[in-house]
């Protein structure tokens, strides 16, 4: 796949804390990919979370992302949209929620080189 078969989008995220059911470990830019379900709309997509400002989120923190997801032929499920809220899922728990702030056509720059290496 190309950048033009999947949606790239920048949101603000945050990582539920162990006690509210969260994950107990971090997550590591472009190697976690779990499920998203947008505006409580089923079903869910996967996809890759790319860190902008680290390279590891914890339980309990919050911060600026980039979500990249593919689009399949024949998928019929609605595209999110800017503002459009989502919950990060592994299975059928919740471990994270957010909300997009922007769609973007490309990954950004500085995380290309990074993509290539995973």
């Amino acid at each position: 796949m190309n950048d033009n078969e999947f949606v790239i989008a920048r949101v603000q995220m945050r990582l539920l804390a162990t006690e509210e059911g969260g994950r107990k470990t971090p997550f590591f830019s472009f190697v976690y990919i779990p499920q998203f379900s947008f505006g409580g709309r089923l079903p869910s997509r996967s996809g890759q979370i790319l860190l902008t400002d680290r390279d590891e989120m914890h339980p309990g923190e919050q911060g600026e992302a980039v979500l990249r997801f593919g689009i399949f032929p024949g998928d019929t499920r609605p595209l999110p949209s800017i503002h459009d809220s989502f919950v990060i899922l592994e299975g059928p728990r919740t471990v994270g929620e957010g909300v997009i702030l922007e769609l973007l056509d490309e990954l950004p720059a500085y995380r290309r080189k990074e993509q290539a290496m995973a």
